[in-house]
């Protein structure tokens, strides 16, 4: 399965000669669908490849020249918390941005608690953060709205982006925040990989237009509709297919050529 991961990253172009490579075996996430095409999922996370690096060896991994350095809750796990910290105290001092999908899944680590309070504890240190209604929900949170005005106005998260699936989503930064009823296909497969393919096409989007050199609070409401438009079209587009299906550049900028303009 590394292999198999390693092979498509080198076909779409990405670099992994500067990370380490390991023994252990490759992490599992086995996805079950309903029939309204809401998935469940079987995590296989003990003693696994990617939990198998310390914080020297993940900051020596990032590339001098990086500008964002993401990551998601299936690291977000007790055992990597020490580590996690390390490190992103280590690429803000190099003033790299950084970015976290909450995107809690219990049945990560045995102790779900611990893995709660550990997710809830890193978020703080996200410049950009997505978490979503049921996210928010498993933390406890009563107030989801309210929550996320409270990171941007107090801590050093700048922008968050709270999406609530079929609901539509949010963004919202201390000056600004505007939100966006869901985009519906035609018609769905399932949706997996919704939420991943939503941020990923948010932050590409913010770096093609330079967002994180100008300052996330600097981004204006036109711009943030903007960002909006173009993560719920890229997760609409990945909710009509089967899986985890995200499209390619190609196909957002043939369904919406202005909005990616350069």
């Amino acid at each position: 399965m590394g292999e198999r991961i390693a092979a498509v990253a080198a076909a779409e172009g990405i670099h992994c000669d500067r990370v380490p490579r390991s023994r252990r075996p490759t992490s599992l996430a086995l996805v079950t669908v309903d029939s309204d095409g809401q998935p469940s999922y079987s995590l296989y996370r003990e003693g696994v490849a990617d939990l198998d690096i310390d914080s020297a060896r993940l900051a020596a991994a990032v590339h001098p020249e990086c500008q964002l350095f993401h990551t998601g809750s299936l690291a977000l796990v007790p055992s990597m918390e020490t580590q996690l910290r390390v490190l992103l105290s280590n690429l803000r001092s190099r003033g790299i941005s950084i970015s976290i999908d909450a995107n809690l899944r219990p049945g990560v680590v045995p102790d779900n608690k611990a893995y709660l309070a550990t997710v809830r504890g890193l978020i703080d240190c996200a410049d950009v953060l997505k978490v979503s209604d049921e996210d928010l929900e498993l933390l406890g949170i009563e107030q989801p709205l309210e929550f996320c005005r409270d990171l941007v106005r107090h801590g050093t998260v700048q922008l968050v982006a709270f999406t609530e699936g079929a609901g539509g989503a949010t963004l919202i930064t201390s000056e600004t925040e505007v939100a966006q009823r869901a985009m519906a296909p035609s018609s769905v497969g399932d949706t997996v990989g919704a939420g991943d393919t939503f941020f990923s096409a948010l932050l590409a989007f913010l770096l093609r237009k330079g967002g994180f050199a100008r300052g996330l609070a600097a981004l204006s409401a036109e711009e943030l509709e903007e960002l909006l438009t173009v993560a719920q079209w890229a997760a609409s587009i990945n909710v009509s297919r089967k899986g985890c299906n995200p499209p390619t550049l190609a196909e957002l900028e043939a369904a919406l050529p202005q909005a990616l303009a350069s």
